[in-house]
């Protein structure tokens, strides 16, 4: 995805300001699936996806203005999901398997037993699957990471900034993530059989 110029975004804010409904349509079709992705790293429940999705393009609806442009409109929307996802967190704090580090991994237990005899299509959905049950064990900012690198394929400088640390950081948190990402998938998979999967 590519971010609209800021021009274009402080424009139709200017007319969702003045309560112009196309104008946040058009910066909703814009940044939608975008914000889901990044939301999606950080939320294992899918039920809820949509309702943060909503939540962010409500903030914005409120206060458009609240965008100053110092920065790309696709980092402050991540920064206001990041804060949405929290309060989810902490106002369902009973509900514990909306945290994504909290992935049980009877996934990971009933996947080393399916039969692999399988068409292409269902093997590439079960990895899809089995890899964001592994992606979810890592700590949110190692997903917001890997959202920033592997999603939307920024630099590691690019990313650095936005997380507020050094270069190297980003680089050994991303080394050490892939190592267990990879683990897990060997834990679900076997090693030997990782091999012709990846």
């Amino acid at each position: 995805m590519k971010d609209l110029p800021i021009k274009t975004v402080k424009q139709l804010l200017r007319q969702v300001n003045r309560k112009n409904n196309k104008a946040i349509t058009t910066l909703y079709t814009h940044y939608q699936q975008f914000l889901f992705a990044f939301i999606r790293l950080q939320v294992a429940d899918e039920s809820v996806l949509d309702e943060i999705v909503q939540d962010v393009f409500l903030a914005i609806y409120l206060k458009p203005l609240a965008f100053n442009g110092s920065s790309q409109f696709s980092t402050w929307l991540c920064s206001i999901a990041r804060k949405k996802v929290i309060d989810r967190i902490r106002s369902n704090k009973t509900n514990q398997e909306l945290i994504a580090e909290d992935i049980d991994d009877s996934i990971l237990e009933k996947v080393v037993d399916l039969d692999w005899n399988v068409t292409k299509r269902h093997e590439e959905a079960e990895l899809k699957e089995i890899m964001l049950a592994c992606i979810d064990k890592l700590s949110l900012s190692i997903r917001e990471e890997m959202f920033w690198v592997f999603y939307q394929q920024n630099k590691v400088d690019e990313i650095a900034n936005i997380q507020d640390c050094s270069a190297n950081t980003i680089k050994a948190r991303l080394y050490q993530s892939r190592k267990k990402v990879r683990h897990c998938l060997e834990h679900a998979y076997g090693s030997t059989k990782l091999g012709d999967i990846l």
